[in-house]
Formats: C-alpha cells, structure tokens, sequence
C-alpha cells in the first residue's frame, strides 16, 4: 500500500550514493497479512477475560502488538493473538459504525 492508501505496485526510492531515485517493483503474490490500528476484525474469545464472556466479538483494533493486537470491547482493552482474528475492513481515515438494518426500508424497491 502507497501513503494513500491504494495498492502499490512499485516503490520509488532514492539511492544514497548515486542520489537518483530507483523504481523497485513489488511482488504480485505479496500480502499484508497484519492488521493495524483503527481496522475492524472479528475476534474469537476463547476463555473469559476482563469481564468479557468467551465467544466471538466484531471490534475495532486499538493497538498492534508483536503477538496479535489489542481491541476494545465494552470499553475494555483485550489482547488477542492473530490467530484468533479475522479482518473485516481495513482503516482508511473514516469511522464507521455497524447497524442493523431496518426492514421498513427493505419493503420498497428501486423502480
């Protein structure tokens, strides 16, 4: 991923001894498996912890860390390991809350 955001296929670095920059392809098969700060996921609980039943949550992650990540849950910071995460979305500068949706408006459809 570039600074924007979008998907990168190539980085543009200077080279120290020369001072040009230098166009270094990045590899097609190459994937970003670790989530960060502000991504949702879903994570499985295990056992309890903190107040927190066992089960699965949907969260928003708080804090990487080198084992998995930290998320909040109930107002309660948890670390889980990324085994135990599934991503959902990806952070890209906005928030973003989950509602349910209201079945009036499922009841009318586009012409």
């Amino acid at each position: 991923m570039n600074a924007k955001g979008f998907p990168a296929i190539a980085s543009i670095k200077k080279n120290p001894i020369t001072g040009k920059k230098e166009v270094k392809l990045v590899a097609k098969n190459q994937k970003y498996t670790h989530a960060t700060a502000g991504d949702y996921v879903i994570c499985n609980l295990l056992k309890d912890r903190k107040h927190i039943k066992a089960g699965i949550y949907r969260a928003r992650i708080k804090t990487p860390t080198q084992k998995g990540v930290e998320v909040l849950i109930s107002d309660h910071r948890i670390a889980v390991d990324r085994h135990y995460i599934k991503l959902i979305h990806r952070s890209d500068g906005y928030e973003y809350s989950f509602t349910t949706i209201d079945q009036d408006l499922l009841r009318f459809s586009a012409i």
